[in-house]
């Protein structure tokens, strides 16, 4: 139909292409790139249809601890519902609105289905999001007309830059964009050459596919450029069997990102500042078999008062979701008791539970502490006082008497003496 601007005034699913801006709320709130996330099936609860809610994904492989940069890229269905989860469906389409989204209802009408794309966007408000994402998190309002002069070339309206409003905290846009941009993370899904990547010239992607191949999208920007493209039929009728976004919409996403850049300058990044949590989980330090540092002493976590000597690396693979070690309201505090854990954990723990049996998945040194060391602490650090000599005493002779009062709360096992490096006593 030629009246309609689908590009406009169409509404469709973006599928995985609006997964970035939930990972981006699920990074606002203290997750972290490394943070694990288990890829199992698991249950989620009822569909309005009283059915289980229990996405696959779209190879229907499950591939146990996996980090959020890998999920992203990887664009794995079942850590993304679990990210919008701990991230909360109300808070991502709040700060989606920011970035421009209009088409968004109430978000109990979506549930959990919303990170696979089950609300409507348009592509220009789409697109218009992602380039606020280019714009390291500062939106400016679309303009189509950039300039209007009569037959004499005068100005009668043009558009100026404006100061724009920022949407959400830079850094975590830069963050996103890093992981966005980062074609090894995705490699082992897309293959190295794929049409996400702009050659040399670095550039932030996701691919968006719904149900039936109804909808193909590929989203992108370099740091001055934002584009979307977006496949299908008008009608809403599928297309044919393997029409996904990599597939049909990226070759002209790709195709026209060259042309439109050919000429221009390689432009960088802006690099990220991330600091990452003291909790192991948010640190990715339960993803796989990953060394962790323990205080002999007490069995605890080491700190910096650890002495070398007490300073053991343990390899823990762990057998629990993130719901054992985060509250969702506040992930970055306190690990929850057993009472206190969030009303969806049995479910997520019996998924992973299931997926460690069947695939011999063992923890191989038990449970990871989650509580630092308590012995190697300022209180108990000892304390030592030289009584002979005193301060600024001259002494001579052949024999030099050194006498010292040591005091520690654990008890003294010896004293030695050093002089120019040298032990004396």
């Amino acid at each position: 139909d030629g009246n309609f601007n689908v590009a406009v005034q169409g509404k469709r699913q973006p599928g995985s292409s609006f997964k970035p801006f939930v990972y981006m709320v699920g990074l606002s709130r203290g997750y972290t790139d490394k943070t694990t996330l288990w890829d199992v099936v698991t249950e989620f609860g009822k569909k309005a249809d009283g059915e289980e809610y229990s996405p696959k994904n779209y190879d229907s492989k499950e591939r146990g601890p996996v980090s959020l940069r890998t999920a992203l890229q990887g664009s794995l269905n079942i850590p993304a519902v679990k990210m919008l989860y701990l991230a909360g469906p109300k808070n991502v389409i709040s700060e989606a609105k920011k970035f421009g989204y209009t088409t968004f209802g109430d978000p109990d009408i979506y549930g959990l289905s919303l990170v696979l794309g089950g609300a409507e966007v348009n592509l220009l408000e789409h697109t218009a999001a992602y380039a606020t994402l280019a714009n390291n998190g500062v939106r400016q309002n679309t303009a189509s007309i950039m300039k209007v002069e009569d037959a004499k070339g005068k100005i009668l309206e043009e558009w100026l830059q404006e100061d724009g409003e920022k949407a959400i905290d830079e850094n975590i846009v830069k963050i996103l964009t890093n992981i966005l941009s980062d074609n090894n993370a995705r490699a082992p899904f897309f293959g190295e050459n794929n049409y996400l990547t702009l050659g040399d010239r670095p550039v932030a992607s996701k691919t968006g596919t719904t149900n039936d191949y109804r909808d193909a999208w590929l989203m992108g920007y370099t740091p001055s450029l934002a584009t979307g493209v977006w496949v299908g039929n008008n009608d809403f009728s599928a297309m044919k069997r393997g029409a996904g976004g990599s597939t049909v919409a990226g070759p002209i996403w790709n195709r026209f990102m060259r042309n439109a850049l050919d000429g221009t300058s390689t432009e960088q990044f802006s690099k990220p500042e991330i600091e990452y949590p003291d909790k192991p989980i948010l640190r990715g330090d339960m993803e796989g078999g990953t060394p962790i540092k323990i205080d002999r002493a007490s069995g605890l976590l080491a700190t910096e008062m650890t002495p070398e000597s007490f300073i053991e690396e343990k390899i823990f693979r762990t057998g629990h979701n993130i719901l054992f070690y985060v509250d969702p309201e506040d992930p970055t505090g306190p690990v929850p008791s057993e009472s206190d854990r969030d009303g969806a954990y049995p479910k997520w723990e019996k998924a992973v539970q299931r997926w460690m049996e069947e695939n011999d998945w063992k923890a191989d040194e038990g449970e990871i502490p989650t509580e630092y060391d308590n012995v190697h602490v300022f209180e108990n650090k000892p304390s030592l006082s030289i009584i002979s000599p005193y301060e600024g005493e001259t002494l001579s002779g052949d024999i030099i008497t050194f006498k010292a009062e040591a005091f520690a709360l654990r008890g003294i096992s010896r004293v030695e003496f050093y002089v120019d490096e040298r032990m004396v006593s």
